[in-house]
């Protein structure tokens, strides 16, 4: 189907002038439809630019879920608009929205949440890492009976959207920035996150800065929320408080998004469609086109649409049971007409961060001080233990076993409930490759089976790794 009227695609043609974006109907024609209705007669200087993605392209072989001539479509364009697309959730496909994202380096997700009541005082933006964390999906299953989700965290990552969190809470005359992590249990990967936040925080000495754990934002945004402003957090956690937010605010059919590269910008409603029962509702496509008009630097054509938008919705014509095309009209009808009670408003999202190389901080001193070996094991640790002991070599001894992260030897509590994947942790000095070779064979010969290794190293003198639960 294609995603402008006639009248749209008439009025967006044969100018050298205009800005071309890349437009994708996915899912919701009908509301893009309506959205390009209403860029159209707002004069919106763009050359509409379709691509095609979502289910039926899964479904018609394309293991990404994005047409593969769209991607030269969307390396000539200044952005994406972009309406919900759906995964099928058989076949295994990976999400569309992370392929895209992590293709275009799209490394932040700027998420802004207004509670659109009269008497509203809730004006949050969440900023969230868009590239890493458990959304990477990086799953393996390894026995039996567990399944594993691999955490990736990269300083580089966290410098890119914690400086764009500040640099975006200056532009825009924001007063507070707060980071929101699970630090305390996860010390390697949030602990990271973390520390490049309080280390380029410290560049900002008039911006206020705070770190909460996740459960106490969390608690923050549910029951006051009007206390929060900036929020940056890695990628599920963002994920979660946006939506929390939302729903907060009952607001999930105006939420709109931007995710951003260093010269690129994808525009999008926050929530898909099946978390709605207001399916016909462009209000959040259409705030969107307006966070893609202000990062265009067309902020005239953005506020009127923004304007007009917020008339509509003072009026109680977006939503219910109207169609996407006479929501449109509405808006459309009021393009000249100011809110009477709610605040307009805008961002400037063009903020831009230096250029940060791929592998993030100073070259430190790494230096190999043993392995975990992660086994497959259908007994108790006991013997287990006793197997490996027999396994050490000159240089590397066991020092524990793990199960599920608890320690459980060389003691253990009886009460501990046991599965068959096990960590069993070798540390020695003078540690090199061929000592890990060396262990692997004679664990083989004991008939063991081993699926996994991650090497033990020091940073600087400093561990790589945390303890055992219990260690």
């Amino acid at each position: 189907m294609k995603v402008a009227n006639k009248e749209a695609q008439g009025t967006t043609s044969g100018s050298n002038n205009l800005i071309p974006i890349a437009v994708a109907a996915g899912d919701a024609p009908e509301i893009m439809s309506a959205t390009l209705r209403v860029l159209v007669a707002a004069g919106a200087p763009l050359d509409f630019r379709q691509v095609t993605m979502g289910r039926d392209i899964f479904l018609a072989g394309t293991s990404s879920g994005i047409a593969e001539d769209s991607w030269a479509v969307l390396r000539e364009c200044r952005a994406l608009l972009k309406a919900p697309c759906s995964t099928p959730d058989e076949h295994g496909f990976k999400n569309l929205d992370v392929t895209l994202r992590k293709s275009l380096a799209l490394f932040a997700s700027v998420i802004p949440i207004r509670d659109y009541t009269l008497h509203g005082q809730i004006d949050v933006v969440v900023i969230r890492e868009n590239e890493e964390d458990l959304y990477a999906g990086v799953e393996h299953r390894q026995t039996n009976d567990v399944a594993q989700c691999l955490k990736l965290i990269t300083r580089s990552g966290c410098e890119r959207v914690v400086r764009y969190a500040f640099e975006f809470a200056v532009a825009n005359g924001r007063k507070c920035v707060t980071c929101l992590t699970k630090d305390n249990l996860m010390r390697q990967t949030d602990g990271l996150f973390l520390q490049v936040f309080e280390e380029i925080g410290n560049r900002y000495p008039h911006i206020q800065r705070q770190h909460l754990r996740v459960d106490e934002g969390l608690n923050l945004a549910a029951t006051k929320p009007q206390e929060l402003d900036v929020v940056v957090t890695p990628n599920m956690y963002g994920d979660l408080i946006a939506n929390l937010l939302a729903a907060v605010t009952g607001t999930q059919s105006y939420v709109p998004s931007a995710n951003f590269s260093q010269r690129f910008g994808c525009f999008e409603p926050l929530c898909d469609r099946s978390s709605t029962e207001d399916r016909e509702n462009p209000a959040a496509l259409l705030l969107s086109a307006c966070m893609m008009l202000d990062y265009l630097q067309v902020s005239e054509v953005a506020e009127r649409i923004r304007n007009a938008v917020l008339a509509a919705i003072e009026d109680g014509v977006i939503g219910g049971s109207m169609t996407a095309g006479e929501q449109a009209a509405a808006v459309v009808a009021r393009l000249d007409k100011k809110p009477q009670h709610l605040e307009p408003y805008a961002e400037t999202l063009a903020v831009q961060i230096p250029e940060i190389p791929g592998a993030g901080g100073p070259q430190q001193t790494k230096k190999l001080v043993g392995v975990d070996v992660f086994v497959e094991w259908h007994d108790t640790p006991e013997p287990l233990g006793d197997i490996l002991v027999a396994c050490q070599g000159d240089k590397l001894q066991l020092k524990m076993i793990t199960n599920r992260g608890l320690r459980v030897w060389p003691q253990r509590h009886p009460e501990t409930r046991l599965v068959d994947h096990w960590r069993c942790r070798f540390e020695g000095t003078n540690v090199d490759k061929q000592d890990l070779i060396d262990l692997l064979q004679r664990i083989k010969d004991k008939g063991i089976d081993f699926i996994k290794t991650e090497q033990l190293c020091l940073f600087d003198g400093k561990p790589g790794y945390t303890l055992g639960q219990g260690q």
